[in-house]
């Protein structure tokens, strides 16, 4: 058993280093992908769904690669008890063994690769901005009296206050003053836009928070690692008058998208129906609906419109 869990990951190390190989090469044209494809240079790995094949033995792979439920390992990630190797390594493993359920499922493979690996790029964003984090601000709780530091590397299922403690804290996630005096759900803190924080807090015992990470990331976190506040999606929202056609790029699902750096506001898109469910919570966020649609008009979509707040009247947050 050992000899087979060597061997496997032995394997699986070398499609890394093909890979590492794979993208040195492709940096030696770097302009001229840049020009073809419109997109920046990303610093945080997303993983694509053409990006590995599956080999004919794939059968056989599945077994070895894991049988447990990968949520199981993603809460070890988020105990900070795993090395970035050890991470990279089982992201390996997750891509492969997503696709193999696929094959056997129903739904059309390419379709449940594009859903799941929207889900865990934005994972790994949110994570990457939760390491940031960690190391240039303080998470404070009070206990019995006195405060004490919390670390937020451990886990989510504390309250606590952010405080910038560090001079390169990246200005998208420089925690609000409502952050610092406010005490929230650490999870918040790792969204990069600030008024979108402030709204999360503002509503913070009147929404099923599990109910809205769930459509960020899906279900790659269990249920323990949040505590329970409200019930529901929160208040509502402004309608959306212009949410594009069916046949857009993930159109049927609630998410938010990284295309770039997780910390920049810039990067990140938004699908509408997460805006139709969650609309309140990106109120006053123009820079998102910015880059949402920024990203929309490469692909050739329409951009999102909301409705006007009480008047009827319709707002391109542009």
């Amino acid at each position: 058993m050992e000899d087979a869990k060597r061997k496997q990951r032995r394997k699986l190390q070398n499609r890394i280093n093909q890979r590492a190989r794979r993208n040195r090469m492709n940096n030696d044209d770097t302009t001229k992908t840049r020009a073809k494809q419109q997109r920046p240079t990303f610093g945080v790995k997303l993983w694509r769904v053409d990006e590995f094949g599956l080999e004919a033995g794939a059968d056989n792979d599945e077994s070895s690669i894991t049988k447990q439920d990968p949520r199981l390992f993603l809460t070890t990630i988020y105990k900070g008890t795993l090395s970035t190797a050890d991470i990279e390594l089982y992201s390996q493993q997750l891509d492969m063994h997503q696709r193999l359920r696929a094959l056997t499922g129903v739904a059309s493979p390419l379709s449940d690769h594009l859903l799941y690996l929207i889900n865990y790029n934005a994972f790994r964003g949110l994570f990457q901005n939760k390491v940031t984090l960690s190391q240039v601000t303080d998470h404070l709780v009070l206990v019995e009296g006195r405060t004490e530091k919390l670390d937020v590397m451990v886990g989510l299922k504390r309250d606590a206050i952010c405080v910038e403690t560090g001079l390169d804290v990246p200005p998208h996630l420089r925690p609000t003053a409502l952050q610092s005096t406010r005490v929230h759900a650490t999870w918040i803190d790792f969204i990069p836009f600030p008024k979108m924080r402030d709204n999360l807090i503002n509503h913070h015992d009147h929404f099923n928070h599990r109910l809205l990470v769930t459509d960020i990331m899906g279900d790659l976190l269990e249920d323990i690692m949040f505590n329970k506040y409200g019930e529901g999606t929160g208040p509502r929202g402004r309608r959306l008058v212009s949410r594009g056609k069916h046949g857009d790029y993930a159109s049927d699902r609630r998410g938010m998208i990284i295309w770039g750096e997780p910390h920049r506001m810039e990067s990140w898109e938004v699908t509408p129906r997460f805006l139709e469910r969650w609309g309140w919570a990106v109120e006053g966020c123009p820079e998102l609906m910015r880059a949402t649609n920024h990203w929309r008009a490469l692909r050739g979509e329409v951009p999102l419109v909301f409705e006007k707040q009480n008047i009827g009247q319709v707002e391109n947050l542009e």
